[in-house]
């Protein structure tokens, strides 16, 4: 767990680009809480003045009084209106460079922490620490200079009144600081388990076809329930220590205003005090509660972004195991040459995946990649695109160690379709480009019409500008990959690796997207799992895998043409049954 200097470091790193609105909050704070001050020794004057018979006074001490009161909600409006705009500024760059750190990290991350985790730690907990900021930074501020101030104006009355308070306040302070670090590891747990439910409620979400489908539906509600039931013990817990802290505090706060009225009684029956003086007394004894409330929900607040700020810390820790190289080595964009070299990987606390892997894919030519589920393909296809590092040996593009390549030159390099496409409650336009905007509607529409998408664009209401439902639920599992086929047609790659999709999809749409396939696989080199027949009649060489090794390579006629190939008789069982 950090410590209160860590935290406070960690928070004055995002704040430091906001110092002339923290100097001007400053000041107004310093006002506001000068104001509060001023009010009751006005009052207390006017008071004086008034059993004096002094007129002059009185209409002086009272004009002094409204313009203290007129000032108070303006300085009130200020304080807020800078604070919140302290606060979301500072946060929104903590929140980008969260997310941003999340998208360099390896993809194990997700593995490690579900995305409603993450989501909770990104949004959740930066969403807490910019209401913490837009009201620490005038409550937990203007508390203590208002009892500083309260105490600096009493001793000039009487010093017995002073040390009063000053007591006060002390056992104050230490109530409500004790059980700080034990509040500090229940609002941690509480975080923890505030994550685990989203967690939980976004792997719910995502499974909900199955789960009703296989009636289910009590099961997950349960399953919600317990989550939600543990965020609310959590709760509970740190919750009551921070009341119980208060408690004592208005025990205290109790006593103290009974000690400090008794006192001035006493003083003012020995004409120590005059009247206004014991109404000063009073107001102060009565307005310190205010700063004190203020004071106990910051502090309680504090804790809660204590646990926050802990979490941030623990995600802008992890650190990929992907280094990109400072001084990276150039290669062409042409079809390259793909070379592994006895490679072995493992998934971290997993067994070994890869085994001693090595082959060679001539530019320009397309490889399948057959084997049964978990010997490996879809790990090759990784390492291909440096989503992870081999634990040993090398894979190359062009000649060149995929680890002396710099990330951008790697990405328009390679193309990766996947299986499963990832469309964006976006416009055509941008699904298509990922935003890139400097891409003219002439270049898309020709890529449309090449993965033959022209009528179902014509279909729609706004062309290109037509916003896609969320996660593309409007489109056709042809449709979705003809589109991300038609994002690799984009990026004009040397380099295609196809996590081969048509095994979802009916035989009129798998002829459409084997042919734009074909265009966009035209003139390139090609890395493709197969999981068809119909794929692997389209490849030059083939690539069996079996429990993490190489079984067999070689060109695909040769392969075929031989009975007592691994790959002849995957062909002979059903390929696609065969690698299941």
């Amino acid at each position: 767990m950090p410590s209160i200097r860590e935290q406070f470091a960690f928070l004055w790193e995002h704040l430091r680009p906001e110092r002339a609105a923290l100097l001007l909050l400053a000041v107004a704070v310093a006002g506001g809480a000068a104001a509060s001050l001023a009010g009751p020794v006005l009052l207390s004057r006017y008071i004086d003045a008034a059993g004096g018979g002094m007129a002059g006074q009185v209409t002086l001490a009272a004009a002094l009084y409204l313009l203290t009161a007129c000032s108070l909600p303006l300085l009130a409006v200020l304080e807020n209106w800078l604070a919140t705009l302290v606060a979301w500024r500072s946060t929104n760059r903590l929140r980008v460079m969260l997310f941003r750190h999340c998208l360099r990290q390896d993809l194990d991350l997700v593995e490690r922490h579900p995305p409603g985790a993450l989501i909770s730690r990104i949004d959740g907990d930066v969403e807490l620490l910019g209401e913490f900021l837009s009201t620490f930074l005038v409550r937990l501020v203007t508390g203590p200079l208002i009892l500083v101030g309260v105490l600096i104006v009493l001793a000039r009355i009487d010093w017995r009144l002073t040390a009063l308070l000053a007591v006060f306040v002390l056992l104050c302070g230490l109530t409500l600081s004790l059980p700080a670090g034990a509040a500090q590891k229940l609002w941690v747990s509480h975080r923890r388990a505030t994550a685990a439910e989203f967690a939980t409620v976004e792997e719910l979400l995502n499974g909900t076809e199955d789960i009703r489908a296989n009636g289910a539906t009590g099961w997950a509600v349960v399953s919600y329930v317990e989550r939600g039931w543990a965020t609310y013990i959590a709760l509970r817990k740190a919750q009551s220590l921070a009341s119980a802290s208060w408690a004592g505090t208005l025990v205290l706060y109790g006593w103290a205003t009974a000690a400090c009225l008794a006192l001035a009684t006493w003083l003012h029956d020995r004409h120590s005090l005059t009247v206004g003086a014991v109404y000063l007394v009073f107001s102060y004894a009565n307005a310190i509660q205010s700063p004190l409330e203020a004071i106990n929900r910051q502090l309680q607040l504090l804790q809660t972004v204590g646990a926050a700020l802990a979490r941030m810390r623990e995600l802008l820790a992890e650190r990929s195991r992907i280094v990109w190289p400072p001084a990276p080595r150039a290669v062409p964009k042409d079809p390259p040459e793909v070379r592994l070299e006895a490679v072995d990987y493992s998934y971290p606390g997993g067994a070994e995946t890869l085994k001693s892997v090595s082959f060679q894919l001539d530019q320009g030519r397309r490889l399948g990649v057959v084997g049964r589920t978990g010997s490996g393909k879809t790990t090759i296809a990784r390492l291909l695109l440096r989503f992870q590092d081999p634990a040993r040996g090398v894979v190359r593009l062009h000649g060149v160690d995929l680890r002396e390549l710099a990330r951008d030159d790697l990405r328009r390099l390679v193309a990766y379709v996947p299986q499963d496409v990832q469309l964006l409650h976006a416009t055509v336009r941008d699904n298509l480009t990922l935003f890139e905007h400097s891409i003219p509607d002439r270049r898309l529409l020709e890529i449309l019409e090449t993965v033959a998408l022209s009528d179902w664009l014509a279909a729609l209401p706004n062309g290109l500008d037509s916003i896609l439902a969320p996660g593309g639920r409007d489109l056709s599992a042809g449709q979705a990959q003809l589109l991300a086929a038609a994002r690799a047609f984009l990026a004009d790659p040397g380099l295609v690796v196809l996590d081969e999709a048509s095994s979802r999809i009916d035989p009129a749409s798998e002829q459409l997207l084997q042919e734009a396939f074909d265009r966009l696989l035209e003139g390139r080199t090609a890395f493709i799992i197969a999981h068809r027949l119909a794929t692997v009649r389209h490849v030059d060489d083939i690539l069996v895998m079996e429990r993490g090794r190489v079984a067999e390579f070689g060109p695909r006629e040769d392969l075929e043409g031989d009975r007592e190939s691994h790959f002849s008789r995957l062909l002979r069982g059903g390929l696609a049954e065969a690698t299941a």
